[in-house]
């Protein structure tokens, strides 16, 4: 019984660390800045193009050449497609 409730306890803990980064979509900002996802859309910020399940690609419009190199925001720099 006790390793029962070890694991619930380790699994409620993990769950709360997976959801503590959550994006809550009723309060991106309204603000314009345009980002490009891998799925070829282009969304008004970060936050809308996370909150629609799509994955960065990179600054700025899609299917415009960023004239500098942009960074993977931080959040998103580890993972793979």
């Amino acid at each position: 019984m006790k390793l029962f409730y070890f694991a619930l306890a380790l699994v409620l803990i993990i769950t709360s660390f997976m959801t503590a980064d959550a994006i809550d979509c009723n309060n991106c900002q309204p603000g314009y800045k345009p980002v490009c996802a891998t799925n070829g859309k282009t969304y008004r910020n970060l936050c809308k193009m996370q909150c629609a399940g799509a994955k960065w690609k990179n600054n700025g419009q899609c299917g415009i050449v960023p004239r500098y190199p942009t960074k993977v925001p931080d959040d998103q720099d580890d993972e793979e497609d």
